[in-house]
């Protein structure tokens, strides 16, 4: 094999392996076996999985969109790990519900030989190793057809764009036109490649009654539209034949077994590294080639016996149950270390250094061979428009080596770029590196590098959510920490507590009447000056028919628009439940500077109307006052006399707020 030398030192070829979610079947199953199969040769590797909550949790489990927001960036980090060729599993990659042309994606990756699999698109400087989708789903259509009599097929295909899905459409509609069926239009629907199409397929069934067979462009679809059948009281495989397409373990013992497409994923998986290699021995077998696919016929398409499984074989039912039960068990197992893990992480005094020295600490005693983390400059909010975000540069804040520990403080982190990773990486034996984001709901912090076992990467990639989820508390600590000093040098850090209000970071009743005459003896004696008593409207009917949450919202946001108001340095305070205290300097034209007052809290509080999601209106009612300053000054009748204005503003309120 071709050595590439690196900063004058020689070092394996790196191969680069990228797959999508760890909690899918076929996407799991690729990376596993590409990994065994490099195992013996001598190259390093880099594994890139990725991590979409969608292919995990039920459609009815709400997740924060944000989560999904990081989905693409984990493969653009390859950059920074110089490989010198990518094996792609581009079909488990882009099946997500918004996904990447192949030339989108791999214009933001290293520009390197590329291996690809599920996908035949043409493009330079890379291979396709492929199975046969059309005729696996041909044949498994027309099996439908000939051997069982099927007219009413309901096909659920997977996202628009996606190649494999597309073909496999192709084909059906091909075998259907070939048999002089028609296809309504509510007899192809278009799904995730997850199990969360159950929604969908009820809405077909809905709208063009239930199929005599269902055809699903995988596997996972197929154990969604069991749900679904079985749900409406049918049998599949006797009342409506369902088929599948991938043949993950678990098919053969769904109830009753799945019949589906098989596509053999450690030929795949074989033939991949096989190209790999002759890429570096240049031997001339860096060359395209797709793989037969072959229908299995089982109770669910309608036939009894079921047909032999030539990669996964005929696994007892008993001991496959025990089996993921023991995957099960390990799987808790790792999330009660890993949680454990990031207790120990937070000191009194907390510091970015003592954080990271920390974590290395609990990674050498969980026997980690090698990892390191590297961190954006400043944490980014990621949203829909940041695909493949990843960054031109990274801060490396921790290095773990065994038992031996190097961490970074702000500013004092070196600078990685580009292909930087490399050097960290090599060694005099090879290695296996995995890369997992570092987030927490749509805030990206950077990335967690760690050596492992394949075994290994389910378990570092909880470690990874944790690490990320410890991050947030991070900055949250260390941006107090900042916060309190500033306090602590004003010496004014008892004061804040005692004078303002913890709901609104506003001035409690104590401190708005102190700030009152502090702020009114800034001006000479004779100026003018409005006192204001304000309500949030119908702040009972917001607790009572929302929650004490929603009032607790409405209480800040009515705080706010009376703070965007004022002028600047007018005190403001919140001197009760819903009740609001403030006063402002004015001219003597006090009635137009009211007015003015008015018009702002309104203005605000109708634009949060407008463009919020609240279910309920935010109406603030103004009681105002306006005096001129004197000698003595008695604040107290000046608030009562606001308070009486407040009171007929009360009658011009809404009846109620509910939108």
């Amino acid at each position: 094999m071709g050595i590439r030398a690196t900063g004058g030192k020689k070092r394996r070829p790196v191969v680069g392996i990228m797959t999508g979610s760890l909690h899918t079947e076929n996407s799991s199953k690729i990376g596993s076996a590409i990994s065994e199969f490099f195992e013996k040769k001598d190259v390093d590797v880099r594994l890139y999985q990725g991590l979409d909550a969608k292919r995990y949790l039920d459609a009815g489990v709400y997740l924060d969109k944000g989560f999904d927001y990081h989905y693409y960036s984990l493969f653009g980090y390859s950059k920074f790990d110089e490989p010198d060729i990518l094996i792609i599993s581009f079909g488990t990659i882009s099946a997500v519900v918004d996904p990447l042309s192949l030339q989108d994606f791999l214009s933001r990756l290293p520009d390197v030989p590329v291996v690809i699999l599920e996908d035949d698109t043409d493009i330079p400087n890379g291979i396709h190793v492929t199975i046969d989708n059309y005729q696996g789903m041909k044949a498994c259509v027309e099996h439908l057809i000939d051997v069982h009599h099927y007219r009413d097929i309901l096909f659920v295909s997977g996202p628009k764009g996606v190649p494999d899905a597309c073909v496999r459409l192709r084909a059906f509609q091909d075998v259907m036109a070939d048999h002089g069926l028609s296809i309504p239009e509510e007899r192809i629907i278009y799904g995730d490649f997850t199990e969360n199409v159950t929604k969908l397929v009820e809405e077909a069934i809905a709208q063009g009654g239930m199929p005599e067979a269902i055809a699903c462009a995988n596997d996972d679809m197929a154990k969604g539209a069991y749900r679904v059948v079985k749900a409406h009281g049918k049998t599949p495989g006797v009342d409506v034949a369902i088929t599948g397409f991938d043949n993950i373990p678990t098919s053969a013992f769904m109830d009753p077994p799945l019949a589906t497409v098989y596509q053999n994923f450690r030929e795949v998986s074989k033939t991949a590294v096989e190209k790999a290699l002759s890429f570096f021995s240049k031997d001339g077998g860096f060359t395209t080639c797709k793989l037969p696919a072959k229908f299995l016929a089982r109770p669910s398409c309608g036939c009894k016996t079921p047909e032999k499984d030539e990669e996964n074989g005929q696994v007892d039912p008993f001991t496959d149950k025990i089996e993921r039960q023991r995957v099960i068990d390990e799987l808790k197992v790792d999330n009660i270390t890993s949680s454990l893990l990031i207790r120990n992480l937070f000191t009194e005094d907390i510091t970015m250094s003592g954080f990271f020295e920390n974590l290395g600490r609990q990674l050498a005693l969980l026997s980690t061979r090698r990892s390191y983390i590297c961190l954006l400059g400043e944490p980014k909010k990621i949203d829909e428009r940041d695909k493949m975000f990843t960054p031109e540069t990274m801060y490396m804040h921790l290095y773990q080596e065994g038992v031996s520990i190097v961490s970074y403080d702000e500013g004092e982190a070196p600078i990685i770029y580009p292909g930087d990773l490399a050097a960290y990486n090599t060694g005099e034996e090879k290695t296996q590196m995995a890369t997992f984001l570092l987030f927490y709901g749509d805030i990206h912090y950077g990335i967690f590098c760690v050596e492992l076992k394949t075994s290994q990467m389910l378990f570092y990639y909880t470690l990874s959510l944790e690490i990320g989820s410890s991050l947030r508390y991070l900055y949250l600590a260390l941006d107090q920490k900042k916060t309190l000093q500033v306090l602590r040098e004003k010496n004014q850090i008892l004061d804040y507590t005692a004078s303002h209000d913890p709901l609104t970071g506003y001035l409690n009743r104590a401190g708005v009447m102190a700030e009152s005459f502090a702020y009114m003896h800034q001006f000479r004696t004779g100026s003018h000056f409005v006192a204001v008593m304000a309500d949030l409207d119908h702040l009972k009917q917001i607790n009572d028919t929302f929650g004490h949450d929603a009032g607790d919202d409405a209480i800040c946001t009515a705080a706010k628009a009376l703070a965007a108001a004022l002028p600047e340095g007018a005190p403001l305070g919140r001197t009760g439940g819903d009740e609001f205290t403030c006063i402002f300097e004015c001219s003597k034209d006090a009635e137009a500077e009211i007015h003015r007052f008015r018009t702002r809290v309104k203005a605000y509080c109708r634009n949060e109307d407008e463009n919020g999601d609240r279910p309920y209106y935010i109406g603030v009612s103004i009681g105002c006052f306006e005096f001129a300053m004197g000698e003595e000054i008695d604040l107290t009748a000046v608030l009562k006399a606001a308070d009486e204005g407040l009171y007929d503003a009360k009658k011009a309120r809404r009846e109620s707020v509910i939108k």
